[in-house]
């Protein structure tokens, strides 16, 4: 036993990540006695000045033991299995075994885990916007293991321990499939070949979520392009206003005041306009919203300039198709 064995590590950790599940299935296993030390990744804790000073590349898990510090999951996973390890049953003491295993690891860092990590990078970020893209990845990587499989029980080797998750790659694997599962929408086990049948019904359950997910965030485009024409022209008249409409001594201070209504409520049917887009029924709230706009803030425009009344009488009109838009949106 290494005399670092004679103090207990501390693993900085966020279960949210399947490479630091990896490492807790292996300390269960292992029975290794640890600190454990929580990072809310979804609070930015990862990203603190005190956990830079632990892993300067702001990514868990991280090990500590005594003052030496690790903080890529693959060499935690052989650290641990080295330090801690009763027999080789985890880690052969076989070379070309373990070649294989680190072959196998590096395999899940540079292409599996990969694919988890931008996913997961995109849903914390919340710029997520097309599943179908990340679920295809995930298929590659899927027919990748396939391959690995093909003259194998297992993507190690054929020692059942991989079965069981006390194979040193089984934990790592188990974890990121875990998670691109449950975030695809993608199941199966990875070492039961994956027919025709498991990857159609992949496609369809990853389409279905990637539709939830634009339904709920998308935006009408043709809306937005009305909201981008609308709040251009209020721009422009609410300079003409300042510079022209408020500097002119010769207008009175009701026209002005008129003018000013007419402005600031042409912004909010701009930003109405993009709401709009994102509502259950878009084309009946932003019809509402572009008419009444229209007419209470033309009229208001109208009486500015021209100091005409007439055209003050449509104004409710405009106001109440307003307040209808406004109201559709609880719809």
């Amino acid at each position: 036993m290494n005399q670092l064995n004679s103090a207990k590590p501390i693993l900085y950790y966020d279960d949210i990540s399947p490479v630091v599940r990896s490492v807790l299935m292996l300390i269960d296993v292992l029975k290794i006695d640890v600190d454990l030390k929580y990072i809310d990744l979804f609070k930015g804790e990862h990203r603190s000045d005190e956990f830079f000073q632990i892993s300067p590349n702001r990514t868990v898990p991280a090990l500590k033991h005594n003052n030496f510090v690790i903080t890529d999951s693959h060499a935690i996973l052989i650290y641990l299995v080295e330090e801690f390890g009763q027999s080789d049953s985890l880690y052969s003491s076989d070379k070309m075994t373990r070649i294989k295993i680190l072959d196998l690891l590096f395999f899940n860092g540079t292409n599996l885990f990969r694919k988890d990590s931008d996913l997961m990078t995109e849903i914390i970020a919340k710029t997520l916007t097309d599943m179908t893209r990340h679920s295809t990845k995930v298929l590659e990587c899927y027919g990748s293991l396939e391959t690995f499989l093909t003259n194998s029980s297992f993507v190690a080797g054929n020692d059942d321990l991989c079965d069981q998750g006390k194979q040193i790659v089984s934990p790592f694997f188990k974890g990121a499939l875990d998670t691109l599962s449950t975030m695809t929408g993608i199941g199966g086990k990875s070492s039961a070949p994956v027919s025709t049948e498991v990857v159609k019904k992949a496609q369809e359950m990853s389409l279905a979520k990637s539709n939830i997910f634009k339904n709920l965030f998308a935006f009408d485009r043709q809306l937005i392009r009305l909201a981008g024409i609308s709040g251009a022209i209020a721009v422009g008249l609410g300079a003409y206003g300042a510079h022209v409409v408020m500097m002119n001594d010769n207008i009175p201070e009701v026209q002005k005041n008129s003018f000013r209504t007419a402005s600031m409520y042409h912004f909010f049917g701009t930003f109405g306009l993009v709401a709009s887009s994102m509502t259950k029924y878009p084309a009946v709230s932003g019809t509402l919203m572009a008419i009444g706009t229209t007419i209470f803030c033309g009229a208001c425009y109208y009486y500015g300039l021209t100091g005409d009344p007439s055209a003050r009488k449509v104004a409710p009109f405009g106001g109440t198709a307003l307040i209808a838009a406004w109201i559709s949106f609880v719809l």
